[in-house]
């Protein structure tokens, strides 16, 4: 299976670029790394209707609206040493060069609207085949790589504006690599995210991307766009507050 080979905390940047946000200060928040998370009995049921295949399948038209595009911004070319005609050509020919993932089945207002992380990186690779569209096509094929950087960019609150933690992790890729296990793979990127910082990102004021506890069960990925040579950026959905169910 496909792994991540190298990951690294939002930082400095190695490149001519200038520095990426390397996420918020001690000061801004107090964690309780001994506190366990206390969820509501009512969390058990929504959190099956968006993690879970079966769950999302099982979604109402009004439940699928609260799940939000998550805000990416635009991040500082790392060949700013190249001529600006250049780096406009490259852009342009990478523009549109983007990988979309969505379920085949189900309801038809459910397609194009992405897929459940916690599913893609806990299902089987068989059982995802059979609901995701395209699931065999090779993806990789077309960009002629051997391993990408996925990078994974979640707003938060600083100073009274918004921020954005910026995480990159490198993964293997190989051009018979299908959708669903590209896929999968980046759900497994999100996972590690959202593992290393859970503490920052869940314990910071109350605001419109506060990432939840239960967080890594709330996101949906909908595609990955590239948006340098080696670089490919995730789109994502969340849905902060679950909606009530459907009587």
């Amino acid at each position: 299976m496909f792994s991540p080979i190298k990951s690294r905390r939002p930082g400095p940047s190695r490149s001519n670029a200038p520095p990426r946000s390397s996420g918020p200060s001690p000061g801004d928040y107090s964690p309780s790394p001994d506190e366990s998370d206390d969820f509501p009995p009512a969390w058990a049921r929504a959190v099956t209707r968006f993690s879970t295949i079966s769950g999302a399948l099982s979604l109402a038209s009004h439940e699928l609206k609260s799940l939000k595009s998550v805000p990416r911004e635009k991040i500082a070319s790392e060949e700013p040493s190249q001529s600006s005609r250049i780096t406009r050509t490259r852009s342009l020919i990478m523009l549109g060069q983007r990988i979309d993932f969505s379920f085949q089945t189900g309801p038809r207002y459910l397609k194009g609207k992405g897929l459940p992380v916690y599913a893609l990186a806990n299902a089987s690779e068989g059982e995802l085949t059979r609901h995701v569209a395209h699931a065999g096509e090779k993806v990789m094929e077309p960009f002629g790589l051997r391993r990408i950087r996925v990078r994974i960019q979640w707003p938060y609150p600083r100073g009274g504006e918004v921020s954005r933690m910026v995480y990159e992790e490198w993964i293997k890729v190989e051009l018979h690599m299908s959708r669903v296990q590209l896929a999968m793979s980046v759900a497994r990127v999100f996972r590690t995210f959202f593992e290393k910082h859970r503490v920052v990102l869940t314990t910071l004021p109350d605001y419109t991307w506060l990432l939840r506890p239960d967080g890594y069960h709330r996101v949906w990925l909908t595609g990955l766009e590239r948006t340098e040579n080696n670089v490919f950026e995730a789109d994502l959905r969340y849905v902060k507050d679950y909606p009530d169910p459907q009587p």
